[in-house]
């Protein structure tokens, strides 16, 4: 694919590439130096979009393996339960 060079050395980034490489408005691309003097290679950094896919695909091989927050409390209000059973005074009574 051939594009052009602006006078303000844009350049439009072809939509099939764009679409197969996750560029959209806000990403980022590191040009660098080919292997010969009229080559350049382009590395694609992630837009804030595709960034934020990553996460959440990171954070969801963990969300199954740890309790949510209404979980940890309720596991914590039972633990108190138990300990004033074993102490004989009601959960809801400050300890003297």
């Amino acid at each position: 694919m051939i594009t052009r060079v602006t006078g303000k050395n844009q350049v439009t980034i072809p939509a099939d590439l764009a679409r197969k490489y996750h560029i959209e408005p806000g990403a980022r691309l590191d040009w660098l130096e080919g292997n010969r003097k009229d080559e350049i290679r382009i590395r694609v950094r992630p837009g804030p979009s595709e960034l934020l896919r990553q996460v959440r695909e990171i954070g969801a091989k963990y969300a199954d393996k740890a309790p949510d927050s209404a979980e940890i409390i309720r596991r914590m209000r039972e633990e108190d339960d138990q300990d004033a059973r074993e102490s004989g005074r009601h959960a809801k009574e400050k300890p003297a």
